[in-house]
């Protein structure tokens, strides 16, 4: 049933993002949406520095088809380490995979143009929306969500939510300052991406039902094992054994209490 959820996930993706790529590229086609992406384009184009070119490049590279998948494999793998479960591994891989094979769909269905300036990237795709780099920046999200789920103390949960944010901004907005991608484009890419996560972790969920941190772990681990403590002793109000021996005097043998294993031998 997760795997028929997936295919209904990215069947209902697809169509969704077509619908608003072709929405782009028809009847938004002349309007300010578009003119406004343009704008845009040209006010990077022409603020573009010698830092700004470097520092886009490595922003750009970390939405790059190879990085992705080197990111999804780690990840994927640690948290199997980690937490010896299919649930926090199938959200991560889920999540990139789904992303992954929604963004070539939907590019190819929609086949909007690349922008119309001077681009600082060879591109292998002609067609522009969604942002694939962002989108799948956006998609790193499910390893957020995977550690806010573990982490219990406020400064990292913070910081998970702010990288989680950083990351796709960073490449997006790297995308356009070099000039192959809309600011459409990079938003239906995040958006995309996010979407992806937010599936993926319903999905997971409903399979595997909710995850849970150290806390909720180490309390589960009490429950199925639990410790057990030494036996009662005399005189602290709980039941004596039957085949306990009868304290006596000193120099008397031990007596076992009637119908004991001991006395019935």
């Amino acid at each position: 049933m997760t795997a028929v959820y997936v295919v209904v996930a990215y069947v209902a993706v697809t169509l969704v993002w077509t619908g608003l790529g072709l929405l782009l590229t028809g009847p938004l086609a002349h309007t300010g949406v578009v003119r406004t992406d343009h704008d845009v384009l040209i006010w990077f184009v022409q603020h573009r520095t010698a830092a700004g070119n470097q520092w886009t490049k490595v922003g750009s590279m970390m939405g790059q088809t190879l990085v992705k998948v080197i990111v999804a494999v780690a990840a994927t793998a640690i948290a199997l380490a980690v937490y010896r479960r299919w649930r926090e591994p199938l959200l991560i891989a889920g999540a990139i995979v789904l992303e992954g094979f929604a963004f070539l769909t939907i590019t190819h269905l929609v086949g909007r143009p690349r922008p119309d300036v001077p681009a600082l990237d060879p591109v292998t795709v002609m067609s522009s929306f969604p942002s694939g780099h962002t989108a799948a920046g956006a998609a790193y999200s499910a390893i957020a969500v995977v550690l806010l789920e573990r982490f219990r103390a406020t400064w990292a949960r913070i910081v998970t939510v702010v990288l989680a944010l950083t990351v796709p901004v960073l490449i997006g907005l790297s995308r356009v300052y070099r000039g192959v991608h809309n600011p459409t484009d990079v938003l239906g890419g995040a958006a995309l991406g996010l979407a992806c996560v937010a599936i993926m972790y319903l999905i997971v969920r409903h399979t595997f039902g909710p995850g849970a941190g150290p806390t909720e772990q180490a309390a589960a681990m009490r429950t199925e094992h639990p410790v057990r403590g030494p036996a009662p002793r005399r005189g602290d109000g709980s039941a004596q054994r039957l085949d306990a021996p009868v304290a006596t005097r000193p120099g008397e043998p031990e007596r076992v209490q009637p119908g004991s294993a001991e006395s019935a031998l």
